[in-house]
C-alpha cells in the first residue's frame, strides 16, 4: 500500500515539474542544463522534461532604454550619442537569430 502511495506522488511530482504555463505576452526559452535548446515556447501549457529542463520567461512588451555614450572617433573627434531607445524581441527572428548566439554575444550586444 505504502509503495503505491509513494509512486503515485512521485508520478504527481513528476507531472507537475513537467508542466509550465507561459503567461501572456510573454514567451519561454527551454535550456537543456543550462544550455539552449533552440525550442521556443509561446503563451500557453507546455510539456518539457522534468528535472532536466527548465524554461527561462521572457517579455514581448515595449523597452526604452536610455543612451547615454561617449568616445573619441579615429580622428580623434569627440562624440556624444544621448537619447532613448525602444526595442521589443521579433517573435520572427527569435528561431533563426536569438538561438544561433552565444551567450557572450547576446550580453555584449
Amino acid at each position: 500500500m505504502w509503495f503505491l502511495v509513494g509512486l503515485l506522488v512521485m508520478a504527481a511530482v513528476l507531472t507537475l515539474r513537467g508542466l509550465v504555463i507561459v503567461p501572456t505576452v510573454h514567451y519561454g526559452l527551454v535550456t537543456r542544463f543550462k544550455k539552449r535548446t533552440g525550442q521556443i515556447l509561446k503563451e500557453g501549457l507546455h510539456i518539457v522534461i522534468p528535472f532536466i529542463d527548465s524554461v527561462e520567461l521572457f517579455k514581448y512588451e515595449m523597452v526604452t532604454s536610455q543612451i547615454n555614450e561617449s568616445f573619441f572617433s579615429k580622428d580623434n573627434l569627440k562624440v556624444v550619442v544621448q537619447g532613448s531607445v525602444q526595442w521589443r524581441p521579433d517573435q520572427k527572428l527569435l528561431d533563426s537569430k536569438f538561438i544561433e548566439m552565444s551567450e557572450e554575444t547576446i550580453q555584449k550586444g
